[in-house]
């Protein structure tokens, strides 16, 4: 029968997990032992300090979309993630901590690193549980991968050092504990916006006469529809932070990113439009304001883009103007003029958008 720990990276493998960050110490002995023994499955990446792996494992979840996991020792290892997992929190990507703890009978007994690390992680994580024992993992490890894809957020388990090498045969399970009834897998429905909301969306974008478009991590995996959505409007793309990977920042289309890392062209690009003027947004809004740009958003019909457990919203794509056509019959764009006389000083001034037959490059403005 499997130990508490081999349970725990069998189901990290069945949620397609294929690498660990993590620092090895005494008090995850048993976790180090399982990645041992299925290092053909799953690699384990040594670092030289906890930060890095939480860091790490945090770039491999943006980068890849899939969960992202680190691995401490109990104490001082454990609250070393803390910063990288803020890192995740900050920026919604899925991560799983792993963190060590003392014998299960030494626990709040004043022993050598003897830090409540479930307490200290309860602000950064979305799934925070201490493992009972075996049986108890069966469960926690599926859901908190399950809990960190989901919530976009970080999932924490925190295992006693001896309970990791506890059999599952050994455990003391419930009656209600009925084995393997938490499925390894999640199931993602098509998330649509309702056919009124599209048409509201139409109605706003049919009475502009000028368009921007924002582009948050909702566009990730959509690029090709961005591109063909911008030649349409005739319209300049401004990336947040998490859709900095969208577009090149040397693509035609775009002024950059907005905010304090941002690029000079995008918060400019403001300047071009009258006060009731609107703009296209699909992002999270997790921008800030950094008190050389205004609010991009005027008016606009909002979309939902990421439900939650209660009913809220972690972000909402707005939708706004432009003075592009709609073809309600067939629920389809069509090409406008091309592109209008207010947007060539800005072709001019920032050297970011152009024709979009054109191939040609341009240099750009501000870094």
């Amino acid at each position: 029968m499997p130990n508490a720990a081999e349970i725990l990276i069998d189901t990290l493998v069945e949620w397609d997990v294929d690498v660990v960050f993590g620092l090895p110490g005494d008090g995850i002995n048993g976790i180090m032992e399982a990645l041992r023994t299925r290092q053909d499955r799953i690699r384990f990446i040594q670092v030289r300090h906890e930060e890095s792996a939480a860091f790490m494992a945090c770039a491999y979840a943006k980068w890849t979309g899939r969960l992202g996991v680190c691995l401490a020792t109990s104490g001082p290892g454990g609250t070393h993630l803390l910063t990288g997992l803020y890192d995740a929190k900050l920026d919604q990507a899925p991560v799983l901590a792993i963190t060590g703890m003392q014998f299960h009978d030494l626990i709040e007994t004043f022993t050598q690193q003897d830090v409540d690390l479930t307490k200290v992680f309860n602000d950064v994580t979305i799934f925070n549980a201490h493992v009972a024992d075996a049986s108890h993992m069966e469960n926690v490890a599926s859901l908190a991968c399950r809990s960190a894809l989901s919530g976009h957020g970080v999932a924490h388990l925190s295992i006693a050092n001896d309970v990791q090498e506890q059999e599952l045969e050994d455990a003391e399970r419930s009656k209600r504990n009925r084995p393997n009834h938490v499925p390894n897998r999640m199931v993602e429905g098509r998330r649509l916006p309702a056919e009124a909301e599209l048409d509201t969306a139409a109605h706003i974008l049919n009475d502009a006469s000028k368009v921007a478009i924002l582009v948050g991590r909702g566009a990730l995996g959509a690029r090709d529809e961005l591109e063909r959505t911008a030649e349409l409007l005739t319209a300049p793309i401004a990336k947040a932070l998490l859709g900095k990977p969208v577009l090149p920042d040397d693509h035609p289309y775009t002024t950059g990113g907005i905010g304090i890392l941002g690029t000079l062209p995008s918060p400019r690009l403001r300047g071009y439009f009258a006060p009731r003027d609107r703009e296209l947004v699909g992002t999270p809004l997790t921008m800030r304001r950094s008190g050389n740009e205004r609010d991009l958003i005027d008016h606009a019909a909002t979309l939902p883009l990421q439900p939650l457990q209660f009913g809220q919203y972690e972000g909402r794509r707005r939708v706004a103007s432009s003075g592009w056509q709609y073809d309600y019959s067939q629920r389809r764009l069509l090409s406008p003029e091309p592109i209008p006389g207010w947007l060539a000083p800005l072709i001019e001034q920032v050297g970011a958008i152009g024709d979009p037959g054109s191939q040609r490059s341009r240099p750009r403005a501000g870094r």
